[in-house]
């Protein structure tokens, strides 16, 4: 046995233990959903008695915190786009990437200020409590498996009916970010699409989805499930361009995240299920490139 049939066998088996663990976590998933459905009356008393952050924002705050986020990475890509271009060559995506790395600090500044000025309580008032992450972090790893099962079998769904209507060829786009962790690409680039998934894009995005959007909802309709709702189409339409097959499941894992923000009052446990989710699709292309390439 030469050492490439070696690493080959090796590289298959972790590839079946990581099958077996994924298939374990749907069941507990599904069971865990199951049983959240029934004893919530399919999610009807889940809400029940759950009133709004007591805020003072209004519309013109939620546009300033997101015209940050939207217009600081346009401002930085515009005046580092040359430089950023000719520092990646062939990768000319990263400059995007680096943009939004640079406007993350200024947006997470602007809500953090939003949250001390227009938040009763300030910054725990909005929902950052340190006091709360250890529970948060159980908990939000436990509502990503609840929603995993549904999240996947939405992207099937997709996937089936795309097959359906294209006679059979149709693919499900990756997200860009995944598409930069491959084996041949450079460590450097792999460790950034990997920090800027599970951490800064997680931060960032739940900080604005659900801390300002979904509460100035919830503040004006006074229904939480409709901010939950409406928060979380928002969410999957802003994932635009070859994300748009993939809106079903994000609006599923969105209302997901926005539950736990609402029923939890923590930012936290949010930003912890967006982030597990990230990071179980690194690991899974990690897995699936390494796996390929080690296959041919």
């Amino acid at each position: 046995m030469n050492q490439q049939t070696l690493i080959l066998g090796n590289l298959t088996f972790g590839y079946e233990i990581y099958l077996v663990l994924f298939n374990s976590i749907l069941l507990a998933g599904s069971i865990t959903f199951i049983t959240w459905l029934v004893q919530t009356k399919m999610g009807r008393k889940s809400l029940d008695r759950i009133i709004p952050k007591a805020n003072l924002m209004d519309a013109l705050v939620v546009i300033f915190v997101f015209g940050i986020w939207v217009l600081t990475q346009m401002l930085v890509g515009y005046i580092c786009s040359d430089f950023i271009t000719a520092l990646a060559d062939k990768h000319a995506d990263i400059a995007t990437y680096i943009a939004t790395m640079a406007s993350a600090a200024l947006t997470v500044l602007a809500v953090l200020i939003v949250a001390r000025q227009y938040y009763e309580s300030g910054i725990r008032g909005f929902g950052l409590d340190y006091r709360t992450l250890w529970q948060d972090l159980k908990y939000g790893i436990l509502n990503y498996i609840a929603i995993l099962p549904i999240v996947i079998f939405v992207t099937l769904t997709v996937a089936f009916l795309g097959n359906l209507f294209t006679q059979g060829n149709f693919e499900m786009p990756n997200h860009s970010l995944i598409n930069l962790l491959s084996p041949d690409q450079p460590l450097w680039l792999n460790i950034f699409a990997i920090i800027l998934a599970v951490v800064v894009a997680p931060i960032v995005e739940e900080l604005l989805f659900r801390g300002v959007l979904q509460n100035f909802i919830f503040t004006i309709s006074r229904k939480a499930w409709l901010s939950i709702f409406i928060t979380s189409l928002a969410f999957a339409v802003i994932h635009g361009g070859a994300m748009k097959l993939h809106w079903p499941a994000l609006f599923v894992l969105s209302c997901c995240m926005g539950y736990a923000y609402v029923k939890s009052g923590s930012i936290y446990r949010s930003i912890m299920v967006h982030a597990v989710f990230n990071g179980v699709n690194v690991v899974s292309a990690l897995i699936m490139a390494n796996y390929g390439a080690m296959s041919l």
